[in-house]
């Protein structure tokens, strides 16, 4: 089962400076920065902004390592910005279309292959695409209904076609 490390606090504050971590309480939190960018030659999507055109939002967000994840064994990771269900709620949509529970939980996906490493590892391999994935209408997760609006994508592949 993961836990978070006193090495994985070290790192994070490094990596991810606005994201508070507690070894003791098994859990992280604060602010999570995102960038994407699109590039049309590669006709790809990068989440940096290496590229000219990029969007960035940032996401309060919470991961309690002190409760997994029964099909991933992974911990759980809350949206406590209320950004996903207020877009969910005025586009009149269910929240699990945006794959968010009733509880701001975040279902990440189901990715049986996924080998834990640590939590920096985890952050951008799980959560940042997560959350990049609902920025831009590009969720690679299981369908839970309605497909996402795609106005971020096409807005950054648009600027970057011109």
């Amino acid at each position: 089962m993961p836990i978070l490390t006193e090495i994985d606090c070290t790192k994070m504050a490094k990596i991810f400076p606005d994201l508070n971590c507690s070894e003791a309480e098994q859990k992280v939190w604060g602010t999570l920065w995102l960038k994407a960018s699109y590039s049309s030659t590669l006709n790809l999507l990068f989440f940096s902004d290496e590229y000219d055109h990029f969007i960035e939002d940032d996401y309060e967000i919470e991961i309690d390592f002190s409760k997994h994840n029964s099909i991933n064994n992974v911990p759980i990771v809350y949206e406590r910005s209320q950004i996903i269900r207020s877009f969910a709620e005025s586009e009149k949509m269910p929240l699990l279309d945006l794959h968010v529970y009733d509880d701001d939980s975040c279902c990440l996906g189901i990715f049986p292959e996924y080998q834990w490493q640590n939590s920096i590892h985890f952050i951008h391999n799980k959560v940042i695409p997560f959350f990049i994935g609902n920025l831009t209408g590009e969720y690679s997760g299981a369908s839970h209904g309605k497909p996402y609006p795609m106005e971020n994508l096409d807005f950054l592949r648009d600027v970057a076609n011109s």
